[in-house]
């Protein structure tokens, strides 16, 4: 299906997969022991260790990552809507979530981090909001209540910790909306039979930016996907000057909440009368095409 190799979300590190599973449990409101909380905090050191260990990137190598990490997970997910029922395909879509904005949201985030004092309940704070972000801080272990009162008593705690949360949230999000365009654009075009096709990760950023390749009528057509939040089931499809189609796909990380499920059931798996819009849509940009 694709001639690119890319880059894949590492499975998380063990002791992720601990936290994980404390913090889960620890999100059902039962009362949190001592020994929970110490170990919640054992997590976070671990976390904080793990994370000083990143190497500083520049903003060339996080747009290349993000671009091939997008590629990965589109692959995976459309080999999942042919196997896998809906709700195994959502689930999925929301464990990448979680790795990306743990496994690269969180140090990118953290480079700027040096300053702060208590680092590792700073993080254990964060780890607990970002895995378990429905569930209230008074079920959150000790040593995220702590923090919680100093964020509440200490303006410059607060603006430092918002700011923080809120790159990790808007680089995650941001990620995850690429993910859901290009996989729903892919859905689209593998359904009106256009075989879809990726393209060279030199090819993913820059000027001559190429996310996929379309076949119709024999010619093979460049494509630019941009997800915006914004507009319907229906991508608007544009011809630029370079002959490429710009399609623009409504997608939103808002639709991984379970309560918005049915958005995301009905953008990944659309329906005949959508396909066929997309379909011609597509000719009709493709009529004024001149292959050079």
């Amino acid at each position: 299906m694709s001639d690119i190799t890319p880059i894949e979300i590492p499975p998380l590190p063990q002791n992720f997969h601990e936290l994980n599973k404390l913090v889960r449990e620890l999100g059902t409101g039962a009362e949190t022991s001592t020994e929970d909380a110490k170990i919640f905090t054992q997590m976070a050191q671990i976390a904080c260790n793990y994370l000083e260990h990143q190497p500083t990137l520049s903003d060339q190598e996080i747009k290349e990552i993000h671009a091939s990490l997008i590629k990965s997970c589109v692959q995976k997910i459309i080999e999942l809507t042919k196997e896998q029922p809906f709700p195994e395909v959502a689930k999925e879509l929301r464990g990448i979530s979680t790795r990306f904005a743990l496994l690269v949201c969180l140090p990118i985030a953290y480079q700027n981090l040096n300053q702060i004092p208590q680092k590792s309940s700073f993080v254990d704070t964060l780890l607990f909001c970002t895995l378990n972000e429905q569930t209230p801080l008074s079920s959150a272990p000790n040593s995220v209540r702590s923090f919680v009162q100093k964020y509440n008593s200490d303006p410059k705690v607060r603006e430092t910790y918002d700011t923080f949360k809120n790159k990790v949230i808007s680089l995650r999000d941001s990620w995850v909306q690429g993910v859901l365009g290009e996989t729903i654009f892919f859905r689209l075009a593998q359904e009106a039979e256009l075989n879809p096709q990726f393209s060279s990760p030199q090819k993913d950023v820059g000027a001559q930016h190429v996310d996929y390749y379309i076949t119709c009528n024999d010619k093979k057509i460049p494509v630019q996907v941009k997800s915006c939040q914004e507009g319907n089931a229906i991508p608007t499809i544009q011809k630029d000057f370079k002959g490429r189609l710009l399609i623009k796909v409504n997608a939103s990380p808002n639709w991984l909440i379970p309560s918005q499920e049915e958005k995301l059931k009905q953008a990944l798996f659309p329906s005949p009368e959508t396909v066929n819009t997309f379909f011609a849509l597509v000719n009709e940009q493709l009529s004024y095409y001149h292959n050079p």
